[in-house]
């Protein structure tokens, strides 16, 4: 039985990538979508198509509906476009062996991250449970009105299963690899004895993801801010890729819009970002189709529609929590006070002039500027032209960033993310990941990919060793996520120990939970994750004190639903 549980999540890879491979076939053969693009196409269309079946209250429905067209779309391509599936060997055949690591570093994995605990695990085992979107009596999720792409498509990938948070992490890491995957500069063209060019850019592309797992991703916690970077910097690549005629992007451009701006809110400032390089070469070009303004509007329509479902299901209470409201921003900034806006101000000032990626940028701008005007070649035009849009998009992320700390982010949290780079990483990320496939579109020989795998693997050890094993092992991840996740191993045995069929029998209804410590924060969230309710009170519990053997007896008596703690 054990073999058959290890085995799985392997079985369940084969199976989730047949899938991928059925639709990402029929998109390149019917509507001309290149084989590095068409898997992350496919996964944003599977995960908003999901969201609007969970509109309608046919989430599970819509689950097995896409697997049936997915697996039926695979034999169909085998039998109809084998061609396709040849050319793409290798494509498959390289992200399938890095999806093998990462299902095997997953394979005893569990959650152990806050975010995890309050909204994106959570958000998956609630979905698991009720077998619909979260609803007004799901109370325990944290942000109700954050978007649900990367939630629903974790859902598709473990549907079938009871809770195994290994599959979660195995569809995060879908969506990484596949994002990542336009930077090869892969060509049908290729001979096929070139073997050792084939060896190599995989070399760059492993190298390349790891670079991506150390700066920020962290796959292991779910957290979603570098996909957002990784999926935009697949929108944006795709623009720059058919720049010559625009309006072969415009499906790619409607599903990944649509999927960037379900992932979270903050998709918005990415998808602006490709919009705009979608903008400049439409009037470069003099290239422009109803289609393309037709994909360029739904994505912004998707967005409206979950807002509009959010408003019509949760209370406004709730509703506001995390919203857009002049009047919340404006008492929001009141309560700061001038001293702590100023403070604020400061540390992020010094946070920004501190950071050598901005003279990382100006170099390459200066670079490409002086080397123009000597040379007069287009490759430095080009160089001088992305160091631009970095600039350009990266002040008005970090200045977008900054009114987010100001008007938005109570004081305490404004305080600690105003020097630290969480979320401006993605943004580094994506730009590294634009200049890393414009230089491997310019530059294809092998002495290039060598000399970059050399340098991406020196960059690994001097910007942080250890990070890449804290990323992927639980055992040696950062201290706070040990903790979690070796807390919740010790809860779920303790609870176990109860014989409580948990969380369906305690899926929304009040449970007290008696530990020997009572109340803690951490241990009210890991329960709260468990046991799939936010009505949870934790109480002291201690077998030789009388009055707390009387409390447990009465609400045991009481017919309510109790956990014992030993």
């Amino acid at each position: 039985m054990d073999g058959i549980r290890i085995l799985y999540p392997f079985l369940h890879l084969l199976l989730i990538f047949a899938c991928i491979a059925g639709y990402s076939c029929f998109l390149e053969a019917r509507l001309a979508i290149r084989g590095q693009f068409a898997p992350i196409c496919t996964i944003a269309f599977i995960s908003v198509a999901l969201i609007f079946f969970g509109y309608m209250d046919l989430l599970f429905p819509g689950i097995y509906i896409m697997y049936i067209l997915g697996l039926g779309l695979f034999v169909f391509g085998l039998l109809a476009y084998p061609r396709i599936y040849r050319n793409n060997l290798y494509l498959y055949g390289l992200t399938g062996l890095l999806m093998l690591v990462y299902t095997g570093l997953f394979l005893r994995s569990n959650v152990g991250d806050y975010d995890a605990f309050s909204h994106w695990g959570l958000a998956v085992r609630l979905m698991q449970t009720s077998r619909a979107l979260p609803g007004p009596l799901d109370k325990c999720i944290s942000f109700s009105d954050y978007p649900l792409a990367m939630p629903i498509f974790c859902l598709f990938n473990s549907a079938r299963t009871v809770y195994q948070e290994n599959l979660y992490q195995q569809a995060h890491a879908l969506v990484l690899v596949f994002s990542v995957l336009p930077i090869l500069p892969f060509s049908r063209k290729m001979a096929r004895g070139d073997m050792a060019k084939r060896v190599f850019m995989g070399l760059v592309f492993v190298f390349t993801l790891a670079l991506v797992e150390v700066a920020n991703v962290r796959t292991f916690t779910m957290y979603i801010d570098t996909i957002l970077a990784t999926v935009a910097f697949a929108l944006s690549y795709m623009v720059y890729y058919h720049r010559k005629d625009v309006r072969q992007v415009w499906l790619p451009f409607l599903l990944l819009g649509s999927f960037l701006i379900s992932i979270k809110h903050s998709g918005l400032i990415f998808l602006l970002f490709s919009l705009l390089l979608l903008v400049f070469f439409m009037i470069k070009e003099r290239k422009i189709s109803l289609k393309l303004v037709m994909a360029i509007l739904i994505p912004f329509i998707v967005q409206q529609a979950w807002i509009l479902h959010h408003k019509r299901t949760f209370v406004a209470e709730k509703a506001a929590k995390h919203s857009i409201s002049f009047a919340r921003y404006s008492e929001e900034m009141a309560s700061k006070g001038k001293g702590n806006v100023d403070m604020i101000v400061n540390m992020f000032i010094d946070r920004n002039v501190g950071d050598i990626y901005w003279y990382i940028l100006i170099a390459l701008l200066a670079i490409g500027l002086i080397s123009l005007l000597v040379t007069k070649k287009k490759f430095w035009l080009s160089l001088a032209g992305l160091s631009v849009f970095a600039l350009l998009t990266s002040i008005a992320y970090q200045v977008g960033n900054l009114f987010m700390y100001l008007f938005s982010m109570p004081i305490y949290e404004a305080r600690v993310l105003a020097s630290y780079d969480r979320y401006f990483n993605s943004m580094k990320i994506y730009i590294g990941l634009l200049f890393l496939a414009w230089f491997l579109s310019v530059y294809r020989k092998n002495i290039f990919y060598i000399g970059l795998s050399l340098v991406m693997m020196l960059g690994i050890c001097l910007y942080d060793h250890a990070r890449l094993s804290q990323v992927l092992v639980p055992a040696d991840r950062l201290a706070h996520d040990v903790d979690m996740y070796r807390f919740k191993e010790v809860m779920e045995d303790k609870i176990s120990d109860n014989e409580l069929t948990y969380p369906t029998t305690t899926y929304n209804k009040q449970v007290t939970v008696y530990t020997k410590k009572g109340y803690d924060y951490k241990t009210y969230l890991v329960c709260k994750y468990i046991l799939l309710t936010d009505d949870i009170s934790i109480k002291k519990y201690d077998k030789n004190n009388f009055n707390d053997r009387k409390a447990l007896a009465n609400s045991i008596r009481n017919g309510g639903l109790v956990v014992l703690l030993k």
